[in-house]
């Protein structure tokens, strides 16, 4: 089954206006990790005259930023706003052209060149005095009748730049007055994960008159030190103190421990470095990150040794389970926290036990194995014996007349011997005047025709480590000759056919026989020959009648 694709998508936006000023994606598998860094594009907002609103992406829990949906594309917005600055009679703001809003602070934008001619502007001027002369008169002569009063009345306003437009606005005149400053404003820093106070900022000033108050150089200070912007209120335009002085105004800028994924992939960072190398006000990596620990192996080593020497028979076998895990390491505290350690493939699998010649193992496989994270190194080791052998011994020298060694399993199990019927095994040598006997059975020769081909090896022992010990025991002239190939279990007895006359046997001699002592050498006895048993007539014939002599008649 195909894996599912998801898509997500991130919003900017202008918040002042509803207009998209960026808009990137990101594809992946349903259930990955979501990879995204909203920092370095609200650098770019910011250095361009944007102030951060809300980061939709970083104010999302971290184990819900993942690939979730495969038919809705996943959103999140990141809000922004334009950053307006005040120019007043009260404040000491003296714009230059194209220099930072901010000296010194990391993202400040750049005074539009407008900007610098607002105080010195006589046709746009911040501040205007309005004088009315009293002439007093005589009406008949128009002569003078009182020196002249003279009245004027100021008027003020402040000028505000929005520095992403470029563009300068005026307030409405004022009358020109002594300012009371009667309203408070409270700019709160919050460390939203443990909703802990950082900082608090009080300003005063007049109501109706906009709150002039930057957050930029503070949370670039707050970055350092390892925390993000997740949101802040005081930027949501220009802000203005209101009418009430008994209720303070309370704004809320909200920061969370900056926190970095450092996967299995990734190298591991070098604490005491910038995160961000190209980033002013980037953080160090903490002294923590040198203690990550997000891959681990577990390792199984197979030995095959001789099982009475200990010698390696063959070289060692090692196969390893790899595990690994993310890392995450929050930049304010320096603490890790790690995910569960997973595997690709957690099991060890089946090693087959190799097949070596003229050994034997004990096991014919080292058997698969599920390995846990927390196992030691697994040593397993598989033992070889030799095989045993047939061993015929002469009769005579007391010499093996043959060694042949019990054969490997044919069908390649290396934990059992191969069948004593092998074609390629041979045969125990034939001796004439013996048979061949083990502690159990005689032996079968090969071929009953031809009896110097040798005998049919017998069956591997139970104990095929022992070997088996042919003897060659002496045929007694009473005793039949040695098994010659496979016997019929039931031989059928021949029916001869009777003989009329049947003929006395003649028995060989031996050529050098010795002289029998008889009482009577010339009446030499006759052997007895017993008649066949099927015969429908018998005769019996006199011990000692003579050879040429019928002793039966018909």
């Amino acid at each position: 089954m195909t894996e599912k694709e998801s898509r997500v998508e991130f919003n900017y936006i202008d918040e002042s206006i509803g207009k998209k000023l960026f808009s990137d994606e990101r594809t992946g598998k349903v259930g990955e990790d979501l990879h995204y860094d909203t920092r370095k594009k609200i650098s770019e907002f910011k250095r361009n005259g944007y102030v951060l609103v809300e980061d939709g992406y970083l104010k999302t829990d971290e184990s819900k930023k993942l690939f979730q949906d495969d038919k809705t594309p996943q959103t999140y917005t990141i809000k922004l706003t334009p950053k307006h600055e005040v120019i007043s009679l009260q404040n000491q703001t003296n714009p230059k052209s194209n220099e930072e809003v901010e000296a010194g602070v990391v993202d400040s934008p750049k005074w539009p060149a407008d900007a610098e001619k607002i105080r010195t502007n006589q046709e746009r001027p911040l501040e205007r005095t309005i004088q009315r002369i009293i002439k007093y008169k005589y009406k008949n002569n128009g002569k003078e009748a009182f020196a002249d009063k003279k009245q004027s009345i100021s008027f003020e306003r402040y000028a505000t730049v929005n520095l992403v437009t470029k563009e300068i606005s005026y307030s409405n005149w004022k009358i020109k007055q002594e300012h009371i400053k009667n309203q408070r404003a409270k700019i709160s820093y919050v460390d939203i994960s443990e909703n802990k106070l950082l900082k608090e900022d009080t300003v005063t000033g007049e109501s109706g008159y906009p709150i002039e108050y930057s957050t930029l150089k503070t949370i670039s200070d707050y970055k350092r030190q390892g925390y993000d912007l997740v949101s802040s209120d005081y930027d949501r335009g220009l802000q203005y103190f209101d009418q009430d002085s008994k209720v303070d105004q309370i704004f809320k800028v909200a920061l969370t421990p900056r926190l970095e994924f450092i996967y299995p992939e990734d190298r591991i960072p070098t604490a005491h470095k910038k995160v961000d190398e190209d980033v002013q006000d980037s953080p160090l990596w903490p002294a923590s990150v040198s203690k990550i620990i997000n891959k681990k192996s577990i390792d199984r080593n197979i030995s095959y040794l001789d099982f009475v020497t200990h010698d390696k028979v063959v070289a060692d076998r090692n196969d390893q389970v790899n595990f690994k895990r993310v890392a995450k390491v929050d930049f304010v505290r320096g603490d890790l926290y790690y995910r569960d350690w997973t595997s690709d493939q957690p099991n060890l699998s089946k090693v087959a036990t190799p097949l070596l010649k003229g050994l034997v193992a004990d096991k014919e496989a080292v058997a698969e194995k599920i390995v846990a994270v927390t196992d030691p190194v697994i040593r397993e080791t598989v033992y070889y014996k030799q095989l045993g052998k047939w061993i015929a011994i002469s009769p005579i020298a007391n010499e093996n007349v043959a060694s042949i060694q019990y054969p490997n399993d044919q069908g390649g199990n290396p934990s059992k011997p191969g069948l004593a019927s092998y074609l390629d095994l041979g045969t125990i040598p034939y001796l004439k005047g013996y048979k061949a006997v083990t502690s159990a059975t005689d032996l079968v020769l090969k071929d009953s025709s031809h009896p110097e081909l040798g005998y049919l090896l017998p069956e591997v022992p139970e104990d095929f480590t022992k070997d088996t010990v042919i003897h060659y025991l002496p045929v007694k002239a009473t005793e039949p000759e040695p098994p010659r190939g496979e016997q019929p279990k039931t031989p059928e007895a021949p029916t001869p056919e009777e003989p009329k006359h049947p003929e006395v046997p003649t028995v060989d001699q031996p050529k050098n026989p010795e002289k029998p002592t008889s009482e009577d050498p010339q009446q030499p006895e006759v052997p007895t020959v017993e008649q066949p048993k099927n015969s429908s007539k018998s005769s019996t014939c006199g011990a000692k009648a003579p050879r040429s002599s019928s002793c039966c008649s018909t």
